[in-house]
């Protein structure tokens, strides 16, 4: 016997679209021709819940906590949208369709299908959102290629909107005075009748649904050949370094459910293990989807690291309000202390490294240096700065080809305090000896496959800022960069550069260098 609900695109759909042999007085629910297939779903849509609100609990420290702190963005918006309206559809779900032994009145039970059925279309909307946004942020496209990808979308998304509200339209609920005794017993909370639902629009929203879902995938293929062509490295580290693992892994998903859904595909398996497998690649689809568009999103961000042009940076997540030097903001290279200068000085960072360490667990300490170069005009007085930036080598595993300052990580066995970190990494990595160390300028945290790391920043002055000797198993170019090579479309600040936070950082240096009297 069956009592879910028959949505077009719920489990029973699958159910009645792969089930050949239903009679049409066997439409209604508590009449499947494959008793077995009952147990099936009851305890594949059981495991969905366990494992999602595991997930959920597992993951609210971790992920939630970055996007809960950040103002209304696009961004936020589809993270909390894939997360938790799967959830009410499994509330909804478990309500209506499970042996709970209780009786909920007509109204409660179309209520409750109903609100099943659209935050269930509104997650599956929300991912594909997404892995949409991501895939175009990836390609680098032009502007107008994001409108065509969103007008799309929206056009699938309200097409099937519309053909599933007046099928779902034609659903009623059977009073329990009027079901059979055998079907009382079976204890399900709601009863639902379909007959008079139409296999026509099943079958036109199962096909809209594939076409939407193939040009999902060629879209991922194409974005996928795209970075590994420009990338230069392996499709192992391009897959890994760029999220490629889950937004294809998301497509691969999504066809495999729209093809399974569409009516009229062969048939090369028995009827009742396809209502099995219908089920299976249903409820896989529903658990693991919302979670992997929830890692693309947080995978995306950094991307968003190291390219501050993308998408990503303009709309999925705009920056949030600095916060205090030092505070815990999210791992995704996120600024704090904006105003440093006026909070924090060099001295206070004059304490055992342990101490500092003490103070951020978790996480690797990091440094940047901004070497500053005043350049003096025709024997003037004045003059204006510029600040050293070098180029990771192409063969780095994390952010290869990325401009940044010169820095690395603190080292116990090195290092008392992480002023003598500036000093070491300064000379190691451009050859330059650090006289003095002035100000702290704006940090940021983010993430590697080391781990999470603080990344303090710092003003220094050296002996002779002239010839930068680089090490070249790290970088392979530098240059002296000012603050008209903000505007410029080549360089370090570029379209094609990969700057991303790090900009901020150096504009931070300049707002500070600009402050010093002595200048």
């Amino acid at each position: 016997m069956s009592s879910f609900v028959s949505s077009s695109h719920s489990p029973f759909a699958i159910w009645r679209a792969t089930n050949k042999y239903c009679e049409p007085s066997q439409s209604a629910r508590g009449a499947s021709s494959f008793p077995s297939s009952d147990l099936t779903m009851e305890i594949i849509f059981l495991v969905d819940s366990i494992t999602i609100a595991r997930y959920l609990e597992w993951a609210t420290k971790t992920e939630v906590n970055r996007i809960w702190s950040h103002k209304q963005n696009v961004g936020k918006f589809l993270f909390l949208t894939t997360r938790y309206a799967p959830i009410v559809a499994i509330i909804c779900n478990f309500l209506t369709n499970f042996r709970l032994y209780w009786r909920i009145g007509n109204k409660g039970c179309m209520a409750l299908d109903v609100i099943h059925s659209v935050m269930d279309l509104t997650a599956a909307s929300a991912a594909e959102a997404t892995l949409l946004l991501c895939l175009y942020a990836l390609l680098d496209a032009k502007k107008v290629w994001f409108y065509v990808f969103m007008i799309l979308s929206f056009a699938f998304t309200v097409t099937i909107l519309i053909l599933e509200a007046t099928d779902i339209s034609h659903q009623r609920v059977l009073s329990h005075q009027l079901l059979p005794k055998h079907w009382k017993s079976l204890g399900y909370p709601c009863y639902f009748d379909s007959s008079r639902q139409s296999p026509i629009i099943y079958g036109v929203v199962a096909y809209i649904s594939f076409t939407r879902t193939a040009l999902a995938a060629l879209l991922a293929i194409a974005t996928f050949l795209h970075r590994y062509r420009r990338s230069g490295s392996s499709m192992i580290k391009v897959i890994r370094r760029e999220g490629g693992l889950y937004y294809l892994s998301t497509t691969l998903l999504r066809l495999i459910d729209a093809i399974i859904r569409t009516p009229n595909m062969p048939t090369i398996i028995d009827p009742a293990d396809a209502v099995t497998l219908a089920i299976a690649i249903y409820s896989l689809r529903v658990l693991a989807i919302p979670i992997l568009a929830n890692r693309l999103l947080l995978n995306m961000r950094k991307v968003n690291e190291n390219n501050a042009n993308t998408l990503i940076s303009t709309m999925l997540f705009t920056k949030t309000p600095h916060t205090r030097f030092g505070s815990t903001t999210d791992q995704m290279a996120y600024e704090f202390g904006a105003d440093t200068s006026d909070h924090i000085s060099v001295k206070s960072f004059d304490i055992p490294l342990g101490a500092l360490q003490a103070q951020h667990p978790n996480k690797r300490l990091v440094i940047g240096v901004a070497v500053a170069n005043l350049v003096r005009l025709g024997g003037q007085s004045g003059g204006h700065h510029r600040v050293l930036l070098v180029r990771r080598v192409p063969s780095e595993d994390e952010f290869p080809n990325a401009w940044e300052l010169p820095g690395g990580g603190a080292e116990v066995d090195a290092d008392k305090t992480i002023l003598d970190t500036v000093v070491r990494e300064t000379l190691e990595e451009t050859s330059l000896r650090v006289t003095a160390i002035t100000k702290p300028i704006r940090g940021f945290e983010y993430s590697t496959s080391k781990g999470s790391a603080i990344q303090f920043n710092f003003l220094v002055e050296v002996q002779e800022a002239i010839e930068v000797k680089l090490n070249p198993e790290e970088h392979d170019e530098y240059a002296w960069v000012g603050l008209e090579d903000l505007e410029k479309a080549s360089g370090p600040f570029g379209q094609e550069s990969r700057m991303g936070v790090m900009r901020d950082v150096v504009i931070d240096a300049f707002k500070k260098l600009a402050e010093d009297p002595s200048n």
